[in-house]
């Protein structure tokens, strides 16, 4: 198989914001895979597959396209490689975003782990890992411990050139670690920071921007900042649906957004717009 070429026609079904016939293309494509024995394509489809599912919040999908993944890493005897340690960390981010963090944490380990056998310190997919990290000890409310996978993301970003977008991403974390921790000033450092590197090399087209402009505006909210909060969450929830349409992720922004509305009195608003996630959550059950 052109497996270049069928993730070419992959990328373009996705820029075009074709998500449902992404689905069926790529699960066609798998199906043949499988079917000609070319088990290193079988890999690579099932890692998009991972991605795809869990950015539209089909977490079950998503976590049953990781084990068959890692089946294949066995079949194909890739323990130890780069090779495992991208599907692993793949994985990792589908299971932290189902809520299954201890085994999250266990394949976070693993890769780091294959990381220091296999590539070096600088190497960017480190500061790929450590931000996910951050990620999962956040939501484990262990905030010194995400405060510290962040430093260490950040230190491997600056040894990196071209990398300002995901310094600003970094940052944008730190900001909003640094307001769980009520750091107040630390927060209001690494959030200028963050809108400097933004401001000056940010492309808002590009899909990750919306979790870091929501990052943001969590940290404007903190600050009392709520109509520069409700405009940056507004835009939040119109990239996600351009993006990946009514997910989960969307569902929560409205909600962010209801909760800035209430806050600043408009509990009609805010009504409407919690009712609105209220329907998508169920829709995703």
């Amino acid at each position: 198989m052109d497996i270049n070429n069928i993730i070419a026609g992959l990328d373009k079904l996705f820029a075009e914001k074709k998500i449902k016939e992404a689905e069926k293309y790529l699960n066609e494509k798998l199906d043949k895979a499988k079917e000609e024995k070319d088990n290193g394509a079988v890999l690579i489809l099932l890692n998009e597959q991972i991605g795809y599912y869990r950015s539209i919040s089909h977490m079950a999908d998503s976590i049953k396209a990781f084990e068959q993944a890692k089946e294949y890493i066995t079949i194909m005897e890739l323990t130890g490689t780069e090779h495992e340690a991208t599907t692993l960390l793949n994985g990792a981010t589908a299971l932290r975003a189902a809520e299954k963090y201890a085994e999250a944490m266990q394949e976070y380990l693993r890769v780091e782990e294959i990381y220091k056998n296999t590539i070096q310190n600088n190497d960017y997919r480190f500061a790929g890992l450590y931000n996910n990290m951050s990620l999962l000890y956040s939501a484990l409310e262990q905030y010194r411990e995400a405060g510290e996978k962040l430093q260490q993301a950040l230190e491997v970003l600056k040894t990196l050139e071209h990398s300002e977008i995901e310094q600003a991403i970094t940052y944008t974390n730190m900001a909003v670690n640094y307001g769980k921790l009520q750091e107040k000033e630390a927060m209001k450092t690494a959030l200028n920071k963050a809108l400097q590197l933004f401001d000056e090399y940010a492309d808002n087209k590009d899909a990750h921007y919306a979790a870091a402009l929501s990052g943001l505006a969590g940290v404007y909210f903190e600050m009392g900042e709520w109509i520069e909060a409700a405009k940056l969450y507004q835009r939040v929830c119109e990239d996600i649906r351009s993006y990946f349409g009514e997910n989960m992720a969307y569902a929560i922004s409205l909600e962010n957004l209801a909760v800035v509305y209430r806050t600043m009195g408009d509990l009609d608003q805010a009504e409407v717009l919690m009712g609105q996630a209220e329907c998508i959550r169920r829709d995703l059950q």
